[in-house]
């Protein structure tokens, strides 16, 4: 993985950890949620080799936008419960872009694929905002953003995905446990979990951006990037959810 996809990425992390030490936490955890989905969208859809980047494009920021606005309103406490409608939503409009395409439209089930893909994945910016209400939004924020460190730090290596894969979230989970002796006012439970959760997302991602070539271009970069902080929000969320977080 390209050090170019790492130094993005900490740059909407440090976007991200900012917001969480705001005052009214998930309205600011929702403008950074909305600024890396805005890269997300844009930079997707070429990525993927889409034939009307920008109609995509306007799907998926249309659906990203959707899914911030319910997760902001559907409080207290903030969610992300009504992802799944906007998921549905979205998917029904990329469908509809290409029927309107017309018949004699190629590479439509490529373009279809990569709206799919990229509604699915730039929803899951919602966990932030969802996070952004908890008490412990910084501390989580840390933790996982010290796994995205340790494994982005392995991933820029040459060493094969068969190395990365099991050892990067090893080390993040790691790194995450050892975190929690500082005043975070977590378990080392909850760190090895928010870490290890890091760094399987960037093992995952930097293994299919690696067999795929994706990173050769600035759209595969920000791509990249950004898909990696969008996964981990959700799944930052749903983590602390069965942690018994509230």
């Amino acid at each position: 993985m390209r050090i170019k996809v790492l130094i993005c990425g900490l740059l909407a992390a440090a976007l991200l950890l900012v917001a969480a030490g705001l005052p009214f936490a998930p309205w600011a955890m929702a403008g950074a949620a909305v600024i890396v989905q805005v890269l997300f969208a844009v930079s997707w859809p070429r990525l993927t080799g889409a034939q009307t980047p920008w109609l995509i494009t306007s799907v998926i920021l249309l659906s990203a936008l959707g899914a911030t606005a319910a997760g902001l309103v559907s409080g207290p406490p903030v969610t992300n419960r009504h992802s799944v409608e906007v998921i549905a939503c979205g998917l029904l409009l990329v469908f509809i872009t290409q029927v309107f395409r017309g018949a004699s439209a190629k590479h439509r089930l490529t373009t279809v694929v990569s709206g799919v893909a990229g509604v699915t994945i730039a929803v899951q910016g919602v966990g932030w905002v969802a996070l952004g209400d908890h008490r412990a939004v910084l501390s989580v924020t840390i933790l996982s953003l010290l796994g995205l460190v340790a494994a982005g730090a392995l991933s820029i290596t040459r060493l094969p995905d068969r190395v990365v894969l099991p050892v990067s979230p090893v080390l993040a989970g790691a790194l995450g446990a050892a975190a929690t002796a500082l005043p975070l006012g977590l378990d080392w439970v909850h760190g090895l979990i928010f870490g290890a959760l890091g760094g399987l997302v960037v093992a995952v991602v930097r293994a299919l951006s690696l067999t795929s070539k994706a990173v050769r271009s600035l759209s595969g970069v920000l791509a990249v990037a950004s898909c990696m902080l969008l996964l981990t929000g959700s799944l930052n969320w749903y983590a602390l959810q069965l942690l018994g977080g509230s």
